[in-house]
Parts: C-alpha cells; sequence; structure tokens
C-alpha cells in the first residue's frame, strides 16, 4: 500500500505491528506523529520503500 508522506508499506506486517486505531490515524494523517515510540519502531519495519524527501526548490 502507498502511503503519501510515508511510502509503500507492507500491509500485513503493519496489521500485525499496529492495531486498527493507530492504522486509521496515519492514513487520514499521513504521518506517524500520533504514534508511540514502540509504534513508530514497529511500523517503521513495515516501510518497504521510503516516500522521497520533498527537495527544496530555490
Amino acid at each position: 500500500m502507498d502511503l503519501p508522506g510515508i511510502g509503500k508499506v507492507n500491509v500485513e506486517c503493519a496489521q500485525s505491528a499496529l492495531n486498527d486505531e493507530s492504522i486509521q490515524k496515519i492514513v487520514t494523517e499521513e504521518n506517524t506523529k500520533s504514534l508511540t515510540a514502540e509504534e513508530k519502531a514497529s511500523f517503521e519495519k513495515c516501510i518497504v520503500e521510503p516516500a522521497p524527501s520533498p527537495t527544496p526548490t530555490s
């Protein structure tokens, strides 16, 4: 699954790492700010391909 601002995520991995509520927050907020440090660590293992960082244009 491709999540804006996060990248490609292994869905099965994310579902086993986080509860549905946490997954819903990520999808809604398009970031992991509302997760606990433990949840973030578990979720980050599920990111297959991180989203490219926006490159600043000068």
